[in-house]
């Protein structure tokens, strides 16, 4: 009974390694395309907040060249300040 017992224990053993041999293989077949997707994933939502930060970087220049030429023409910093979101302090600057 004993040699039944661990023969039935090698036998166990043996398919645990075939199982794991087989989650492995698997994996090895998967992982690759996984990895690819999120490499892909990552890098559109690299250009997502690129373009997020480019529209607003260029947004941002607009305003300061607007209130550049408004302040070269005369226009009183009040006005500028109202028609560009920009404080006094930062039309002065300009």
């Amino acid at each position: 009974m004993e040699k039944f017992v661990s023969e039935d224990d090698e036998l166990i053993g043996e398919l645990e390694k075939m199982i794991s041999i087989n989650a492995l293989e698997v994996m090895r077949e998967t992982f690759p395309e996984e990895l690819r997707k999120e490499k892909d994933d990552a890098m559109q939502k690299g250009i997502e907040v690129g373009r997020e930060d480019g529209i607003k970087i260029g947004s941002e220049k607009t305003i300061f060249k607007m209130a550049k030429t408004m302040k070269d023409f005369g226009a009183d910093f009040d006005f500028i300040s109202k028609m560009t979101g920009l404080s006094i302090e930062e039309i002065e600057k300009i």
